[in-house]
């Protein structure tokens, strides 16, 4: 299993690599698969190869821009600014500024899709 997800690889390489819930084979909560990206760790805590962690700037970019790229809608989702359709969430802290372990643990306060707020409160 070290050479499963080899996002480091990919990404130095140039490969878009986006990434994804795989659910329901797995959690559909986003923020644990954002966290397996960065640590390499697995729901039952089993550590992969540790040379393909990626940053956590690089795995929040493999859930939406790279992820749009993989359907050919790099024009549409992924981003947010004029034109695009203006989805986006506001999560109860900043995933950039907490450490690692606490990644797993974000959660979504409100989420826009196609411009209208279509949930409120915490998932």
């Amino acid at each position: 299993m070290n050479r499963a997800y080899p996002m480091r690889t990919f990404l130095d390489r140039g490969i878009t690599a986006p990434s994804n819930s795989d659910f329901p084979v797995t959690t559909a909560n986003p923020w644990f698969g954002t966290y397996a990206c960065v640590t390499r760790t697995s729901v039952s805590g089993w550590v992969a190869d540790t040379v393909q962690n990626i940053t956590v700037a690089e795995a929040l970019d493999a859930y939406t821009a790279e992820a749009a790229k993989t359907s050919f809608g790099e024009d549409r989702p992924g981003h947010i600014a004029e034109g695009f359709l203006g989805d986006l969430v506001l999560l109860d802290r900043n995933p950039l500024d907490v450490p690692e372990s606490e990644l797993k643990d974000i959660v979504s306060e409100f989420t826009v899709c196609d411009g209208r707020i279509v949930h409120r409160g915490r998932v």
